[in-house]
């Protein structure tokens, strides 16, 4: 990648060419195929992976309908979580740190706290709301992490999908 300066009209081109018209062609391309929301936003990457990997569409909603519609009139929750590209924090200086960083800006040492806390949000906040979270067929859980997250120079990324029936006892 070219070295860009901010601040400069040529960085401003390049960043919308790179993050919204090459970003937005390509989601359009795979919303075509998964009938997924063509949304660019990291969520819904799990929604199109989910259907390429079950053969079943999308609602095209997002998060305004179904994630995946299955046979039969039934449909699919997905729920995507990143461990990766989260902020880190300098153990001896206590500064934030990026994911990208191998070291800390601020005071040069590789001692960093790497975060492994994301989690899949499922909100409950009344009776009506548990009872839909037992409506999908199926939730699919999708999980993006590093393959080893303690390892700075590694930038493997691990895609898992699992796919749980409300239904079964452990779950609701």
């Amino acid at each position: 990648m070219p070295h860009y300066e901010l601040g400069t009209a040529e960085a401003s081109e390049a960043l919308i060419k790179d993050l919204y018209i090459d970003l937005r062609a390509k989601v359009n391309a795979w919303s075509e195929i998964t009938k997924q929301t063509p949304q660019a936003r990291m969520g819904y990457i799990g929604q199109h992976l989910v259907s390429v990997v079950t053969g079943f569409p999308g609602g095209k909603s997002g998060a305004r309908g179904y994630d995946l519609v299955t046979d039969n009139g039934h449909y699919g929750e997905i729920k995507t979580c990143y461990k990766v590209d989260q902020l880190g924090s300098c153990q001896k200086c206590g500064a934030a740190v990026s994911s990208l960083e191998k070291t800390c800006s601020a005071c040069g040492s590789s001692e960093i706290n790497r975060k492994d806390d994301s989690k899949w949000l499922i909100s409950i906040r009344n009776p009506d709301e548990f009872a839909k979270v037992l409506d999908p067929l199926y939730y699919y859980f999708v999980l993006f992490e590093f393959e080893d997250l303690l390892d700075p120079h590694n930038q493997n990324v691990v895609a898992s999908i699992w796919e749980v029936d409300p239904r079964q006892k452990g779950f609701a």
